[in-house]
């Protein structure tokens, strides 16, 4: 199984190319790990004396690896935002952004814990760090009849929340996506991460999450998603502005079907009409006041 977001350590600053490699090959996901993994490889570079001229090269060569993921535009943003004051000013920015950025996970779990309150048994999608601690924390309190978690085609990184949360004691029932409506039929909530927030409150997460929440919504279930703010695009309108990653088709389809063409997007985009409540590391919030915490939060980045 691929490298996951706890088995990198923080305290290992990546070469660019490292981290880019990391980034794109996968061993290293989770919107807000690959931002502290990228933000971690410019401090690194800053701190051996690079430029302004190459930090900003290699801001970019970072940026290229996830298109979607606005948590890593937006952690190179923030960390490059100190490039006129010197190399010294940016790697300070590294180590804040990272330091920042984990405070807030810990503070989402919380948060995503007290929307779980009273819940018997819940169901999740794909593999958050937002969600599962979430998960975990209200567990700790609380303790779960049962957590169904979705396979997550085709990467099947629900098999990745399956295991962090068997870890931690959960009851953990894992299901294939196609089940998800009969899953539903017991869960009382969903709640799943979130790659990236449109400013007005629309969410692009993992492929297969719109489905949930739809599902969701037919079942007269709450809907919930986790994550930091630092997620946020204010430069996006909407979700469908935000660009869809595609990977590689070789990926559900190993053996190619002459006639037939593989499309493989990694995301989708969940309408905030459908989304009960975000949990954030400021609280709980609709999804329309996200842009607003994004800018409290994090200063809208450029200043901050």
């Amino acid at each position: 199984m691929a490298c996951e977001t706890w088995c990198v350590s923080e305290r290992e600053a990546p070469t660019v190319d490292q981290a880019a490699r990391d980034i794109e090959t996968m061993e290293v996901r989770g919107a807000a790990k690959i931002a502290r993994h990228a933000a971690s490889a410019l401090g690194r570079l800053a701190s051996e004396g690079a430029d302004a001229d190459e930090l900003r090269e290699a801001g970019q060569r970072l940026i290229a690896t996830r298109p979607t993921a606005v948590s890593l535009q937006n952690g190179v943003r923030y960390v490059l935002a100190g490039l006129d004051d010197g190399p010294e000013v940016v790697e300070a920015r590294s180590q804040r952004f990272v330091h920042d950025a984990l405070r807030a996970r810990e503070r989402v779990a919380r948060n995503g814990a007290r929307l779980l309150e009273g819940v018997d048994v819940a169901m999740t999608h794909c593999h958050s760090q937002a969600a599962a601690t979430s998960l975990i924390a209200r567990h700790d309190r609380e303790p779960f009849e049962a957590v169904i978690v979705l396979e997550t085609r085709p990467w099947r990184q629900g098999l990745i929340t399956a295991e962090q949360l068997a870890d931690a004691g959960l009851p953990v029932e894992f299901m294939v996506d196609a089940a998800m409506g009969r899953a539903l039929e017991r869960a009382e909530v969903a709640i799943v991460g979130v790659d990236t927030i449109a400013a007005n409150g629309d969410v692009v997460n993992k492929i297969g999450t719109s489905l949930v929440s739809l599902a969701a919504e037919e079942a007269d279930v709450p809907f919930y998603v986790a994550g930091e703010s630092f997620k946020v695009d204010p430069g996006s309108a909407t979700g469908h502005d935000v660009e869809i990653e595609e990977r590689d088709p070789a990926e559900v389809l190993e053996d190619p079907i002459a006639g037939v063409e593989v499309v493989n997007p990694v995301f989708d985009v969940t309408p905030a009409d459908r989304i009960a409540q975000l949990a954030l590391e400021a609280g709980r919030f609709a999804p329309e006041e996200a842009l607003d915490v994004f800018e409290r939060s994090w200063g809208g980045l450029d200043g901050a």
